[in-house]
């Protein structure tokens, strides 16, 4: 979930030139609100276009839209990599794929554009909303805009530093602009969202779905007769992950300790654990989070097996590269991402200069963190 970082954002002259921020100057300022409230709508345009562990945060924000919008027509739009999860979500009426991510010629920004144009054509909604606090990395603002809905409902670019930075003008796209909050949980800020117009909040729960297919391949993965233990040891960002061999350690006390089998989860190509059950591309999301929901516990890096492992209701203890101390609006701060609704430890460095040293935390106080997690009720 990390978010970019101004100085990483933008790979070209032409990534700039396609931001959203820039894209923003271009169009009219959007008009002054009107009133609005959920329950009035008809269609609902939901753009979430982040990563796996960003899309679970958000499935409480779906359910609690779906019992403020209850007659609404509600149309989800995610990140390709993200459709095998959203697909069978129960609280949308559709969910469509755009992949706003294209880097490097100018001309693939502007395909980039062009694709977003197309998409929203068909999208126009009485609301269009962007349920993300954070950096608009993913031209969901923009794709929003394109669609012409009547309103336009996302965070401020005045949220974070690193937003300011990289989304500059993008108020501008939106006629609903909802100010900056106190520090919050990402599920939190989602939620927020429908609270700020009137909306009410029953239930903070994440939640997934994986069908009767998904856990069968589960229960025949991991038959019942023995304990599991997950672990998670890739990353998307290589400064979050965690050295192998710790993780090698850590499979092996808790082997050594409570019997239980190691499962090793995650893409292709990621560190593999000795001597561990290896579905290291062996399973889709939903499959993953139905294997998770056998497992009594998962140790890993920051990253969506953690946001999936929580949503299927196992225990988690999370290896978080950043340092304890920093900024706790950081994109890598567990105090915005750490995983949500489940008994769980984090263990991270100690202050210093760096923002990340996931190296910097040693076997043992993972290992102490194992201990006090899974001997607690």
């Amino acid at each position: 979930m990390a978010s970019l970082s101004p100085k990483s954002s933008f790979h070209s002259f032409s990534d700039w030139c396609a931001s959203p921020g820039v894209v923003a100057r271009f169009f009219p300022p959007a008009r002054p609100p009107r009133p609005f409230a959920w329950d009035g709508c008809e269609q609902i345009l939901v753009i979430k276009l982040d990563e796996i562990g960003d899309f679970v945060l958000v499935t409480p924000f779906l359910r609690e839209l779906r019992l403020n919008a209850p007659r609404a027509r509600i149309t989800l739009v995610v990140k390709p990599g993200v459709l095998n999860l959203a697909a069978n979500c129960p609280h949308v009426d559709r969910v469509l794929a755009y992949d706003g991510q294209t880097k490097g010629l100018r001309a693939w920004q502007l395909r980039r554009q062009w694709r977003a144009w197309r998409l929203a054509r068909g999208l126009r909604a009485d609301c269009a909303v962007i349920p993300r606090w954070g950096e608009d990395a993913y031209n969901a603002t923009c794709l929003a805009a394109y669609s012409r809905s009547r309103a336009i409902v996302a965070y401020s670019e005045h949220t974070t530093a690193a937003k300011r930075a990289m989304n500059p003008g993008l108020d501008r796209l939106v006629s609903h602009v909802v100010a900056p909050s106190a520090l919050a949980h990402e599920v939190e800020h989602n939620l927020e969202l429908i609270t700020a117009f009137g909306g009410v909040v029953e239930n903070t729960a994440l939640e997934l779905w994986p069908d009767a297919a998904d856990l069968a391949f589960a229960r025949t993965t991991l038959p019942d007769g023995t304990g599991y233990a997950a672990f998670a040891p890739g990353a998307l960002d290589p400064l979050r992950r965690w050295p192998v061999e710790r993780f090698a350690g850590l499979a092996a006390v808790l082997q050594q300790r409570w019997g239980w089998t190691p499962v090793i989860l995650g893409a292709p190509g990621d560190p593999v654990i000795p001597g561990a059950l290896n579905l290291l591309g062996r399973t889709t999301l939903r499959q993953a989070t139905a294997v998770l929901g056998r497992c009594r516990v998962l140790v890993g890096n920051d990253s969506g097996l953690l946001h999936l492992a929580a949503a299927a209701g196992t225990r988690v203890v999370e290896i978080s590269g950043f340092r304890a101390g920093g900024d706790p609006n950081h994109g890598n701060s567990p105090a915005r991402f750490h995983p949500w609704g489940v008994a769980h430890r984090v263990v991270q460095p100690t202050p210093g200069a760096s923002v990340l040293a996931v190296s910097e935390v040693s076997l043992a106080a993972a290992q102490i963190a194992c201990e006090e997690l899974l001997s607690s009720p």
